[in-house]
């Protein structure tokens, strides 16, 4: 942000080799998608198994109805762990219950990395009333455009009873993602609000001008009579 601020031209070098050269914008994207894809191939690298393997400090429930895994999903429903401002990303918990659960409620939740919790879903404040479930499935929770601005992010998920009284699953902030900004980030914090701006000047009073001489004159008139 600091470069994009300063300069109009930018010249990206990597190991001594010119990788891109023009406006400062254009330049630091292609610079921050190159640097998110490497961190996703990274990840894909160090990753080997999607089943689920959390200790007891991220872990707790009955485990009568768990979630087996959970992935994080871009536009194209491919899963990673690097994601752009603006962009769409789907969060879905993979499930098995070996009985018949009634009323299942399933929840996640956003925490940015230094622990304020962001937002927290569910399909009971949702309005969606899952009848029950038995087996395998998946359900999903989708933001059509990432509000995320810039850092790092992590994931808590969860399903438990109707009335939240019993916790079946939970697992506690154990899924990390990055988020990069995009085109459209103008603004700074945690989230963008996608507000606008509007600006409107206040009626300017022009006072009439009166000539000095001519108000000395009237005065005097009015002394007279």
């Amino acid at each position: 942000p600091t470069i994009q601020s300063i300069c109009n031209r930018v010249l990206w070098l990597e190991d001594g080799l010119i990788q891109a050269d023009g406006p400062a914008t254009d330049v630091i994207m292609q610079y921050q998608r190159h640097v998110a894809a490497r961190e996703e191939r990274r990840h894909s690298e160090d990753e080997s198994d999607t089943e689920v393997n959390l200790d007891a400090s991220q872990r707790w429930g009955t485990r009568r109805l768990e979630i087996v895994s959970v992935s994080l999903c871009g536009e194209d429903d491919e899963e990673r762990t690097v994601f752009f401002t603006g962009e769409k990303m789907r969060i879905r918990m993979h499930y098995r219950s070996a009985e018949r659960i009634d009323r299942p409620v399933f929840g996640c939740m956003i925490h940015h990395q230094n622990g304020i919790n962001l937002f927290g879903p569910n399909t009971k404040l949702a309005g969606m009333e899952i009848e029950y479930v038995d087996g395998d499935g998946f359900v999903d929770y989708v933001l059509p455009e990432l509000p995320l601005l810039e850092g790092g992010y992590l994931v808590s998920v969860a399903a438990v009873n109707h009335e939240d009284t019993v916790t079946f699953d939970y697992h506690d902030r154990a899924y990390a993602f990055q988020v990069y900004p995009s085109k459209r980030t103008l603004g700074y914090g945690v989230v963008t609000l996608d507000g606008s701006w509007h600006v409107q000047s206040a009626p300017h009073v022009v006072e009439p001008h009166i000539d000095p001489e001519i108000e000395l004159d009237s005065q005097a008139v009015e002394l007279k009579s």
